[in-house]
């Protein structure tokens, strides 16, 4: 929820086998230039994303229509533009 007061982001992995996972947290103020996060687990879910976003940006913020996504027997790749293009592992 955004409101005048400010907003709450939580990202959260949860594991299947287990009733557990890695998760991060973050309280956001209006005007604020930085904000604490804190996270937990074995995945640092928020550098995650804020790595994946900041190489978002490095490649000129493309449309979502520019990604695509392969699976076959060596894992599962996010790419850009195509196949043999800038690709990404994903984790499953």
């Amino acid at each position: 929820m955004i409101d005048e007061a400010g907003y709450s982001v939580l990202l959260y992995e949860l594991d299947d086998h287990a009733a557990e996972g890695s998760w991060a947290a973050c309280d956001h103020k209006p005007g604020a230039v930085e904000s604490q996060v804190t996270q937990y687990g074995e995945r640092r879910l928020w550098s995650e994303v804020s790595d994946a976003y900041l190489q978002w940006v490095a490649l000129g913020s493309p449309k979502y229509e520019r990604f695509g996504l392969s699976i076959d027997p060596t894992g599962t790749r996010l790419w850009l533009d195509h196949a043999n293009g800038p690709t990404w592992k994903v984790r499953c």
